[in-house]
């Protein structure tokens, strides 16, 4: 009796143990949690940019709308442009447009090639590696659309369109991060979608593949920040429709409002590498999209259909025109 009734006492001084160093995780958690959300209110208005001089920086789809335009902005900002693209002609004025501007006919290199070639695209890491060193950025930014309803859409449609928004951002990551985790010095970065957030008729693999690189970045992060990594930043941009022709001739209702107009590539490039500056973790383009998304997850979904329905948001895939999944960047 006299065994069980101090195992009793241990037991309760142990439980008791337990609820003390809980409620003080608690308050820590709290506190810690109140200090994030004033530091964000802070850098809401300003941040210290950081310094991109002698940055080697890989970008995809960089002969695209968006690419091209943060190519400049990177290259102007002293970084190293590691530039790839599929369009090789584009790819090559390009390059020769930031080489020109800089005076170094070395500031910026090109690889014409297909992402979604893993062959290919190991030699092209390893000259990547062998011309410039290992890269301290990788700017994931190349993307197709089939741009077709889900019952014209085929199984190959599906795989392609992976293979180029989503397959090709693994295989980069896993090729440039291990020496950036090594250096504890980098920034990956990754163009979603704001229909990451919310699929609608007629994009079925191009949402599906957005959210991929969506929760691929989010646990890219925290793999990182568990293995106690410092130096290392992870950004993902969720941009709303883009005035170019990856998704030519479409458009929902009211698209003269505000937020509800096309964006202009060079906008959204300019906020991209605003971001980059900051070490920005989430970009949603334009600003306002913050307060739309989380509108979205508090309001029942019958709420959403309605909204949407009135946007006519899901009809606005049938006047597409642009060119129909091929490997182009956006």
């Amino acid at each position: 009796i006299l065994i069980l009734d101090i195992k009793d006492k241990t037991m309760s001084f142990e439980t008791l143990k337990w609820y003390v160093v809980s409620i003080f995780d608690l308050l820590w958690t709290l506190i810690q949690v109140i200090g994030a959300i004033l530091i964000a209110c802070v850098e809401f208005f300003y941040v210290p940019p950081k310094d991109l001089t002698g940055e080697i920086v890989v970008l995809t789809g960089a002969a695209g709308d968006i690419g091209s335009n943060l190519a400049k902005l990177l290259a102007n900002d002293g970084c190293k442009m590691v530039l790839l693209d599929i369009n090789k002609s584009n790819l090559l004025k390009l390059c020769h447009e930031i080489n020109k501007t800089s005076g170094n006919k070395h500031d910026a290199i090109s690889f014409a090639c297909d992402i979604t070639n893993i062959d290919q695209m190991k030699d092209v890491c390893g000259e990547i590696k062998q011309k410039v060193g290992d890269p301290t950025m990788l700017v994931n930014n190349a993307g197709i659309v089939a741009g077709k309803y889900f019952h014209d859409l085929e199984y190959k449609d599906f795989v392609r369109t992976f293979e180029v928004n989503m397959l090709s951002n693994f295989f980069l990551v896993k090729q440039f991060l291990p020496a950036m985790i090594e250096k504890e010095h980098g920034h990956v970065v990754s163009v979603s979608s704001i229909l990451a957030r919310k699929g609608l008729a007629g994009v079925a693999e191009y949402a599906a593949s957005k959210s991929a690189v969506a929760t691929f970045m989010e646990s890219l992060r925290y793999e990182i920040q568990v293995a106690g990594k410092k130096g290392i930043n992870c950004t993902t941009v969720y941009p709303y429709q883009l005035d170019s022709n990856l998704f030519k001739g479409t458009a929902m209702r009211f698209k003269w409002v505000p937020f509800l107009h096309l964006l202009k590539p060079e906008y959204v490039a300019e906020k991209i590498y605003t971001a980059i500056k900051k070490n920005q973790v989430t970009l949603y383009i334009p600003r306002i999209l913050y307060f739309l998304v989380a509108l979205q997850n508090l309001l029942p979904e019958r709420a959403n259909d309605i909204l949407y329905n009135f946007l006519q948001a899901n009809e606005a895939m049938k006047t597409f025109c642009g060119t129909r999944n091929v490997k182009k960047s956006d």
